[in-house]
């Protein structure tokens, strides 16, 4: 049997994993699947999408040019990354993923104030958040780790799926450290039926951006990595996931959102939107 060599080091990512999934698995999030989206490739996503009714579920973050306060967070991110010797003794989930809460609270700090400034720079992303209200809470925030070994070396592609039934409830902003595209895939008007089945989609398209906030109850998934080349085993630990909701959603709803999402911590962190004549940079 080979031995195990060291993987990379945290940060590091393969140009060919930008097109990583993003996942959060519980059986009942993986039992609403629809056929793999991966052949053929497709367009990549706008910087809006809407669903059927017209209603916001993506929206493309990238700031057009330098942006302090995402730079900050980025470099704090970085330096709480998930060690080798955590990694190691973690067993993977939802075909090859690793969870790992991020309970650094000046990282969640600068995110609070780094979104409040996004949402004064993008209209869309407010649009997004509406349903939420004005005191949003921060369910959490993990590090989703691809784990590659030389038994498995390949990433295997998600099933599309919802993370919850219902819109409106749980946003999540996905960031990839390293500033490549994230490569999720999602349709915006599609919805999965009783069967499990994706139907009546306009067709998948591909994030490409590194950052980005979308509605966990549109249909997405993400694409696998065909191969991957050794050192063997490999952590990617570059793709970050952090989900709002309502502060007055039902406690109960809270509570399941954070068990289906491996979330254990106690840090909670409430990030109250100012009224739009008070919002200012």
């Amino acid at each position: 049997m080979q031995r195990e060599r060291k993987g990379l080091s945290a940060g590091s990512d393969l140009p060919s994993l930008t097109a990583l999934s993003d996942t959060r698995g519980s059986e009942y999030k993986r039992s609403r699947r629809g056929d793999s989206p991966d052949p053929p490739v497709q367009p990549p996503l706008g910087l809006v999408e809407r669903d059927q009714e017209g209603k916001i579920v993506y929206v493309d973050l990238q700031p057009p040019s330098s942006d302090d306060g995402l730079d900050v967070l980025r470099s704090r991110l970085l330096t709480v990354q998930p060690t080798r010797q955590i990694l190691d003794r973690l067993l993977p989930i939802n075909r090859g993923r690793l969870l790992v809460e991020i309970e650094d609270v000046e990282a969640l700090n600068l995110f609070r104030r780094w979104l409040l400034s996004a949402m004064v720079r993008v209209e869309a992303l407010r649009w997004l958040l509406t349903p939420l209200g004005p005191r949003i809470l921060l369910l959490g925030a993990q590090f989703i780790v691809p784990k590659v070994t030389e038994y498995e070396p390949r990433i295997a592609a998600q099933m599309p799926h919802t993370d919850v039934d219902t819109k409106g409830e749980v946003i999540s902003v996905a960031i990839n450290l390293q500033s490549s595209a994230m490569g999720t895939l999602l349709d915006a008007t599609a919805h999965i039926d009783s069967s499990g089945v994706v139907a009546y989609g306009s067709g998948f398209k591909r994030a490409m951006t590194p950052i980005f906030a979308y509605d966990t109850g549109a249909v997405h998934a993400g694409p696998g990595v065909a191969h991957v080349p050794p050192p063997y085993p490999q952590y990617f630990t570059s793709r970050v996931f952090v989900l709002l909701c309502a502060n007055t959603l039902d406690p109960r709803r809270i509570a399941q959102h954070r068990h289906d999402n491996g979330l254990r911590g106690a840090f909670h962190l409430t990030i109250t939107v100012p009224p739009a004549s008070d919002r200012s940079l």
